[in-house]
């Protein structure tokens, strides 16, 4: 009887297959080590996914022995190997926008500008050549600016020294000079003054110079241990909204204080907002009260100080973010939804609010979060407004939206944000909420007070709008902080 031979036949793809495979488990290792290194990942889910890189990688190998499970698995390695390298680029890119925005070292700069007035012929630096300029004396900042002007105009120029921002502004509103040097953030604090409105509309920037702030002022540690400190499971941060566009390390008036109170074991996070105008103590010395949001004019370590003092509490970090920055990470998001307790059209952009819910793109959020003038209440409905959309950008983080424009996202805060946070401290978060994956529940809280009108340490010589804290609201405030970290037994 003769014997017949069975023909196996041959796959052509298991070489291609197998490099594949290969492709597959070199960049999943890659994307292991990295989260190794970084250790952003709790250890049961690193130990998961390297797991299953290998018994994938095997499945792969096997799959050779059949063509048409080896196409199977080609197709999904080449699909695996992509996600990975689009992982490994997503964990460098968050990795160095960290590196960029947390830092310890808070130095900042002062924007100083060159102003005349609107009915001045000057346009450009060119133009002011032969004028007298009226400047701050004795202050380290301007003294450089002029320096920088006279390198512009390439000769010296003619300039007359007066004490103090009031001194100077009433100089040119007066007509004694045609141009001054001064700090774009007091035209901004004396327009906002009866006696100097025209600074608010009746002037033209000529020119501004961004100078590095290096004072014994900004160097100085204004950190006291208080009566209430977070513990391992808490932690207490400060939000400071400044409100200029442009480079983040500009020194300007914080006009949002929000401290924002976390405990992670419960999964509540309190948001305590403190009105701008606040009249409050600087830790500058025994006699300095002013607004809250002039503290930003002396550096955010000033401001957490005196919020610290305020509430008798420890503050573990802050985070600071400008108005390019909120716009652009509202924007790099796809758009936040806000709830409004009122309908208005909003003063700056007129953008239509209704009462209820509202999507937002970045420009209308920054306006719904800046309106005070539709509110009888003014200052403590933007407070809750600033706090909503902090909630709604939580929410929307939480989202597949983070996923889709996280490259866009990550570009966007490294330019626009900042925070005294390091890289480890970060993770440890992120850490965690992956591991636990809270949901998180937000309370609100406005500190109350009293209108009236003083004098302030920034500006000496004029009286300004001020809200003089209530009492019983802020020691309302301080059980709550008390409360949420779990120190109030």
């Amino acid at each position: 009887m003769s014997k017949s031979k069975v023909k196996t036949k041959k796959n052509n793809l298991a070489p291609i297959v197998a490099i594949v495979g290969m492709l597959q488990f070199i960049t999943s290792a890659a994307l292991f080590i990295q989260l190794l290194f970084m250790d952003i990942l709790p250890a049961k889910y690193l130990i998961g996914f390297g797991i299953l890189a290998v018994v994938f990688f095997v499945l792969v190998m096997v799959s050779t022995k059949n063509k048409k499970a080896s196409i199977l698995f080609m197709v999904l390695s080449l699909i695996v190997a992509l996600i990975m390298v689009w992982s490994i680029r997503a964990l460098m890119k968050l990795d160095d926008t960290i590196a960029v925005t947390s830092t310890e070292d808070s130095s900042e700069s002062v924007l100083v500008d060159v102003v005349v007035l609107d009915s001045d012929e000057a346009t450009e630096i060119e133009d002011i050549a032969g004028y007298d300029l009226g400047y701050t004396q004795d202050d380290d900042a301007i003294l450089t600016a002029l320096g920088m002007v006279e390198s512009d105009l390439g000769t010296t120029v003619a300039s007359t020294a007066y004490e103090g921002a009031t001194a100077v502004a009433f100089s040119l509103i007066e007509g004694k000079q045609q141009a001054i040097v001064i700090e774009d953030s007091y035209l901004e604090i004396l327009g906002e003054i009866d006696e100097f409105s025209v600074l608010s509309d009746g002037i033209r920037i000529i020119k501004s110079y961004e100078i590095s702030a290096d004072s014994e002022e900004e160097s100085a540690n204004y950190d006291t241990e208080q009566e209430t400190q977070s513990g391992d499971d808490t932690m207490v941060v400060y939000i400071s909204g400044i409100d200029t566009y442009g480079t983040i390390s500009v020194k300007s008036r914080s006009d949002v204080n929000i401290l924002a109170i976390i405990n992670q074991s419960t999964g509540k996070i309190l948001l305590v907002n403190t009105p701008r105008d606040s009249y409050v103590q600087l830790p500058l010395s025994s006699s300095s009260y002013d607004k809250l949001t002039h503290a930003g004019l002396y550096g955010v370590d000033v401001s957490k100080a005196t919020l610290e003092n305020l509430y008798g509490i420890d503050i573990d970090y802050y985070v600071r973010v400008n108005f390019t920055g909120f716009e652009s990470i509202i924007d790099a998001l796809g758009s936040i939804t806000v709830n409004s307790d009122y309908s208005f059209t909003t003063t700056k952009g007129g953008y239509w609010i209704s009462e209820g819910e509202n999507t937002l793109t970045g420009a209308q959020a920054l306006s719904f979060a800046r309106e005070r003038k539709a509110f009888a209440d003014g200052d403590y409905q933007r407070g809750k407004n600033q706090m909503e959309v902090i909630r709604a950008v939580i929410e929307k983080m939480q989202s597949s939206d983070m996923l889709l424009n996280f490259s866009e996202l990550m570009d966007e805060i490294s330019e626009s944000f900042q925070t005294d946070m390091t890289s480890d401290e970060i993770y440890e978060v992120v850490k965690r909420q992956i591991d636990e994956g809270t949901e998180w529940e937000i309370e609100t809280y406005t500190l109350t007070g009293t209108g009236g009108k003083s004098t302030t340490y920034t500006i000496p010589n004029a009286r300004s709008y001020v809200i003089y804290p209530d009492d019983e609201s802020l020691e309302e405030a301080k059980e709550l902080i008390k409360e949420t970290l779990g120190t109030d037994e």
